[in-house]
Protein backbone atom coordinates (compact mmCIF):
# COMPACT_ATOMS: atom_id res chain seq x y z
CA UNK A 1 0.00 0.00 0.00
CA UNK A 2 2.46 2.30 0.95
CA UNK A 3 4.74 1.81 -2.14
CA UNK A 4 1.13 2.74 -4.57
CA UNK A 5 1.53 5.78 -2.27
CA UNK A 6 4.79 6.04 -2.91
CA UNK A 7 4.63 5.81 -6.64
CA UNK A 8 1.74 7.76 -7.21
CA UNK A 9 2.97 10.74 -5.15
CA UNK A 10 6.44 10.09 -7.31
CA UNK A 11 4.22 10.77 -10.24
CA UNK A 12 2.09 13.49 -9.21
CA UNK A 13 5.00 15.84 -8.18
CA UNK A 14 7.01 14.50 -11.74
CA UNK A 15 3.43 15.95 -13.46
CA UNK A 16 3.35 19.05 -11.45
CA UNK A 17 7.23 19.52 -12.22
CA UNK A 18 6.63 19.43 -15.88
CA UNK A 19 3.70 22.13 -15.45
CA UNK A 20 5.45 24.52 -13.06
CA UNK A 21 8.70 24.38 -15.38
CA UNK A 22 5.74 25.32 -18.82
CA UNK A 23 4.62 28.01 -16.67
CA UNK A 24 8.26 29.06 -15.82
CA UNK A 25 9.06 29.65 -19.39
CA UNK A 26 5.47 31.19 -20.17
CA UNK A 27 6.65 33.94 -17.76
CA UNK A 28 9.88 34.55 -18.76
CA UNK A 29 8.53 34.95 -21.90
CA UNK A 30 5.61 37.17 -21.40
CA UNK A 31 8.50 39.35 -19.48
CA UNK A 32 10.52 39.48 -22.84
CA UNK A 33 7.63 40.07 -24.88
CA UNK A 34 6.81 43.30 -22.23
CA UNK A 35 10.52 44.49 -22.68
CA UNK A 36 9.70 44.49 -26.74
CA UNK A 37 6.38 45.86 -26.55
CA UNK A 38 7.20 48.71 -24.39
CA UNK A 39 9.99 50.11 -26.40
CA UNK A 40 7.94 49.41 -29.55
CA UNK A 41 4.87 51.66 -28.45
CA UNK A 42 7.44 54.59 -26.43
CA UNK A 43 9.32 54.78 -30.27
CA UNK A 44 5.64 54.17 -31.97
CA UNK A 45 4.41 57.03 -29.63
CA UNK A 46 7.37 59.20 -29.49
CA UNK A 47 8.30 59.52 -33.65
CA UNK A 48 4.44 60.75 -33.56
CA UNK A 49 4.34 63.28 -31.20
CA UNK A 50 7.83 64.29 -32.87
CA UNK A 51 5.55 64.63 -36.08
CA UNK A 52 2.80 66.88 -34.53
CA UNK A 53 3.07 70.68 -35.14
CA UNK A 54 0.66 72.34 -33.63
CA UNK A 55 -0.68 71.04 -30.92
CA UNK A 56 -2.18 72.13 -27.36
CA UNK A 57 -0.28 72.79 -24.60
CA UNK A 58 -2.32 70.30 -22.23
CA UNK A 59 -2.11 67.78 -24.98
CA UNK A 60 1.39 68.05 -25.52
CA UNK A 61 1.28 67.42 -21.44
CA UNK A 62 -0.63 64.56 -21.28
CA UNK A 63 0.96 62.72 -24.74
CA UNK A 64 4.41 63.48 -23.50
CA UNK A 65 3.58 62.04 -19.83
CA UNK A 66 1.97 59.16 -21.05
CA UNK A 67 5.31 56.50 -22.54
CA UNK A 68 6.71 56.69 -18.51
CA UNK A 69 3.49 56.21 -16.97
CA UNK A 70 3.38 53.42 -19.80
CA UNK A 71 6.71 51.72 -19.03
CA UNK A 72 5.80 52.34 -14.62
CA UNK A 73 2.83 49.85 -15.46
CA UNK A 74 5.36 47.59 -17.37
CA UNK A 75 7.55 47.97 -14.55
CA UNK A 76 4.74 46.98 -11.54
CA UNK A 77 3.95 43.71 -14.11
CA UNK A 78 7.39 42.83 -14.33
CA UNK A 79 7.82 42.73 -10.77
CA UNK A 80 5.10 40.63 -10.36
CA UNK A 81 5.65 38.27 -12.77
CA UNK A 82 9.57 38.44 -11.13
CA UNK A 83 8.09 37.15 -7.92
CA UNK A 84 6.31 34.62 -9.30
CA UNK A 85 9.05 33.24 -11.00
CA UNK A 86 11.14 33.16 -7.59
CA UNK A 87 8.81 31.48 -5.78
CA UNK A 88 8.07 28.72 -8.80
CA UNK A 89 11.43 28.59 -8.71
CA UNK A 90 11.92 27.91 -5.36
CA UNK A 91 9.47 25.05 -5.05
CA UNK A 92 10.40 24.03 -8.67
CA UNK A 93 13.78 23.28 -6.20
CA UNK A 94 11.92 21.59 -3.54
CA UNK A 95 10.23 19.20 -6.45
CA UNK A 96 13.65 18.42 -7.31
CA UNK A 97 15.35 17.32 -4.28
CA UNK A 98 11.98 15.39 -4.30
CA UNK A 99 12.20 14.15 -7.32
CA UNK A 100 16.30 12.79 -6.96
CA UNK A 101 15.67 11.83 -3.29
CA UNK A 102 15.40 8.67 -4.44
CA UNK A 103 18.54 8.33 -6.56
CA UNK A 104 21.69 5.78 -5.78
CA UNK A 105 24.49 7.34 -3.98
CA UNK A 106 26.88 6.61 -6.90
CA UNK A 107 24.39 9.50 -8.85
CA UNK A 108 26.75 12.61 -9.68
CA UNK A 109 24.92 13.72 -12.05
CA UNK A 110 22.90 17.64 -11.89
CA UNK A 111 19.61 17.61 -9.72
CA UNK A 112 17.75 19.90 -11.91
CA UNK A 113 17.76 23.29 -14.09
CA UNK A 114 16.84 25.03 -10.83
CA UNK A 115 18.63 23.50 -8.37
CA UNK A 116 21.55 23.90 -10.53
CA UNK A 117 21.13 27.52 -10.91
CA UNK A 118 20.47 28.20 -7.10
CA UNK A 119 23.75 26.90 -6.20
CA UNK A 120 26.20 27.31 -8.65
CA UNK A 121 28.05 30.42 -7.48
CA UNK A 122 30.49 30.31 -10.41
CA UNK A 123 28.18 31.61 -12.76
CA UNK A 124 25.30 33.50 -10.73
CA UNK A 125 23.11 32.69 -12.96
CA UNK A 126 19.57 34.24 -11.64
CA UNK A 127 21.50 37.01 -9.68
CA UNK A 128 22.76 38.45 -13.14
CA UNK A 129 19.55 38.11 -14.90
CA UNK A 130 17.90 40.26 -12.27
CA UNK A 131 20.51 42.92 -12.06
CA UNK A 132 20.35 43.38 -16.39
CA UNK A 133 16.67 43.59 -15.71
CA UNK A 134 16.73 46.02 -13.19
CA UNK A 135 19.40 48.02 -15.10
CA UNK A 136 16.90 47.80 -18.43
CA UNK A 137 13.85 49.07 -16.91
CA UNK A 138 15.79 51.49 -14.27
CA UNK A 139 17.31 52.93 -17.85
CA UNK A 140 14.08 52.93 -20.21
CA UNK A 141 12.08 54.95 -17.23
CA UNK A 142 15.04 57.33 -16.79
CA UNK A 143 15.14 57.48 -21.00
CA UNK A 144 11.27 58.26 -21.61
CA UNK A 145 10.94 60.25 -18.59
CA UNK A 146 14.19 62.26 -20.26
CA UNK A 147 12.64 62.28 -23.02
CA UNK A 148 9.00 63.63 -22.42
CA UNK A 149 10.74 66.52 -20.60
CA UNK A 150 12.69 66.94 -23.98
CA UNK A 151 9.29 67.08 -25.63
CA UNK A 152 7.72 69.24 -23.21
CA UNK A 153 10.65 71.83 -23.63
CA UNK A 154 10.85 71.69 -27.30
CA UNK A 155 7.13 71.85 -27.58
CA UNK A 156 6.26 74.91 -25.40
Amino acid sequence: MSDLKSESISEFNFKQYQELRQNLIAATNEERQMERYVLLACGIFYSWLASQTAAQKAFVVFASLLPPVIVLLAVIRVIALSNGIKATAEYLRELESQIYAGAPVTYGGPWGWESFIHTNRVYEYAAKFERSQRVFWGLVLVLTTLAALAFLYLKN
